[in-house]
């Protein structure tokens, strides 16, 4: 009996019958309970089969797929890279100095640098005057809706302040 060829490297025998192989890359993506076994000696003319040919095409894709990937994600690491040099550059941090004039600064001088070393030149110059009228034209009519400049007609337009209160208000105090 002549000696058995070596099997292709895309078969794995199963663990309970080596008379049993299974092409991987045809079981690539499938899953397990779905996964064929063939025969050792079909093995060979499972090779030339058109499902095995596209499964080869379709690892290939994979393969370049994911080889493309990690290429873009490696030029994204080596443009992130170059780009670190930039933040590494140290720059002179500069300190409030001292007026010519006094060698001591003032406590109001003090608070002005300590603030500014804090907030930096983020600061506040005021609110703009259109957006104050908005606010005061808005503020006006939320106190009209709560009866703050107008309590009596605004408690007559929510039914209360009429004739008939002032009666029964009257009527207490008289009985009491």
């Amino acid at each position: 009996m002549p000696p058995r060829k070596p099997l292709d490297p895309v078969f794995r025998p199963k663990e309970t019958d080596a008379s049993q192989v299974q092409c991987t890359v045809c079981a690539e993506g499938v899953p397990e309970e779905r996964h064929s076994w063939i025969a050792v000696t079909s093995a060979a003319a499972h090779l030339k089969t058109s499902a095995h040919s596209q499964a080869v095409a379709l690892a290939r894709i994979r393969t370049q797929e994911k080889e493309a990937g990690l290429k873009k994600l490696q030029s994204e690491r080596e443009a992130a890279s170059a780009t670190d040099e930039l933040r590494m550059i140290q720059f002179t941090a500069h300190r409030p100095v001292a007026s010519a004039s006094s060698k001591l600064m003032s406590a109001e001088e003090r608070d002005m640098w300590e603030d500014y070393r804090v907030n930096g030149a983020d600061f506040s110059v005021g609110d703009d005057i259109e957006d104050q009228q908005k606010q005061r034209r808005r503020l006006q009519e939320e106190a009209d809706v709560f009866g703050l400049w107008n309590p009596d007609a605004t408690a007559r337009l929510l039914g209360f302040g009429g004739e008939g209160a002032r009666d029964q208000v009257q009527e207490t105090k008289t009985i009491s």
